[in-house]
């Protein structure tokens, strides 16, 4: 069986395609007798991988705790996600999906959803990609439409977005695709949130407008007019939102803001517009309370870019003595420092970390409403 297997390993190679890899785990399965498990089997295996590439990515963040004791028990993130690749490959295979062709169709419709929106709407797409642009442009001919774009340029996350000395070029390039419009230039300086205190923010507003100015004056310089300079980012957007060339500003999460912004002194505890209402249930030690919110509710981020400035995973309001230690799935620890007054029953506000994180808003507790958000949603 072993040299079966190794065998047919042998035949992939870096240039195989998903096409390859997913008729390679079929057999492997096959070989092994694990094709005979209905696809709900392999959904919760699914899942319990996906738990193990959690435990991966926590032993790799320095700032996020993890069980010492069990540290052996953890392989490295490289491991936990071919798991989660080859048992997902092995859903496809029991249900007849051809994940290549998935992705292909699900592309099309994506792009689709575009063309009917922009048939509806003056709808404006971000573009950094020609493969993609291509793909629009040639769905747009068939619809006999004009879709408007802006590129993104990459003012220094190196997330996405086009460099200045390749934006030239690539406009040259996106000229030649005649049902694409362009309306101008967009970023977002997503890296100012490496930062960890008000501070450092100058040099990031910096890059975003300086990024933008000088792509304006390229582009215009060679004739393209350039109707919108479109940026944003929360920590940014008091400074940026008043440079003359960004004429649309886009600033994430300002109108809810959350503990991230207040790490960087960007927002005060009374600017927080969504937070959380948890119940302590549990008292287990002299330091230690159990509250009802858990991962699902708050989420585990805790800053993006290597941000140390967060501590815990929300902040309470009126109990600063209380840090959200760690989190399970539907509870989270509260570690006491100092003096508390809470007790099993209470009712505690915490404003999230991230508040893009909640896949509910609901009105503040504090505005006397009652929220409709379950605390462990």
């Amino acid at each position: 069986m072993e040299s079966i297997q190794q065998e047919l390993l042998k035949k992939l190679s870096n240039e195989s395609s998903i096409n390859e890899i997913q008729s390679y785990i079929k057999e492997v399965m096959q070989i092994r007798g694990f094709n005979k498990e209905k696809s709900s089997d392999k959904i919760l295996l699914l899942v319990e991988e996906v738990g193990e590439l959690a435990k991966a990515i926590r032993k790799n963040e320095s700032n996020l705790g993890i069980d010492k004791t069990k540290e052996y028990n953890y392989s490295s993130i490289e491991s936990e996600i071919a798991d989660v690749f080859i048992v997902l490959l092995s859903i496809c295979d029991i249900l007849n999906i051809n994940l290549f062709k998935a992705f292909l169709d699900k592309e099309e419709e994506n792009i689709k959803r575009i063309i009917e929106m922009s048939k509806k709407t003056e709808f404006i797409i971000r573009l950094d990609s020609l493969e993609a642009a291509i793909k629009i442009n040639k769905i747009a001919e068939t619809e006999n439409i004009i879709i408007n774009y802006t590129i993104i340029v990459d003012s220094g996350l190196h997330r996405f977005g086009v460099s200045l000395k390749n934006l030239l070029a690539f406009a040259e390039e996106m000229k030649k695709l005649k049902h694409l419009k362009l309306e101008g230039l967009s970023s977002h300086p997503g890296h100012v949130y490496s930062s960890t205190c008000e501070a450092d923010i100058h040099q990031y507003v910096l890059d975003e407008c300086e990024t933008l100015r000088k792509a304006k004056e390229l582009l215009e310089k060679e004739g393209y007019h350039l109707k919108y300079i479109t940026s944003g980012s929360t920590p940014t957007f008091e400074e940026a939102v008043k440079d003359s060339n960004i004429n649309v500003y886009h600033p994430g999460n300002y109108v809810f803001l959350d503990s991230i912004q207040l790490s960087i002194n960007k927002a005060k505890i009374k600017d927080c517009a969504l937070t959380v209402l948890a119940t302590i249930i549990s008292h287990p030690s002299e330091n230690l309370f159990i509250c009802d919110a858990g991962a699902k509710c708050l989420g585990l981020d805790q800053g993006a870019h290597g941000n140390s400035s967060i501590i815990g995973y929300g902040t309470v309001i009126n109990h600063p003595e209380i840090i959200v230690s760690s989190l399970s799935e539907e509870v989270g620890k509260l570690k006491i420092e100092g003096q508390t007054n809470l007790k099993v029953g209470d009712k505690i506000e915490i404003i999230p970390n991230h508040s893009c994180c909640l896949l509910y808003t609901s009105p503040s507790p504090r505005d006397g409403l009652l929220s409709p958000m379950p605390s462990s949603a």
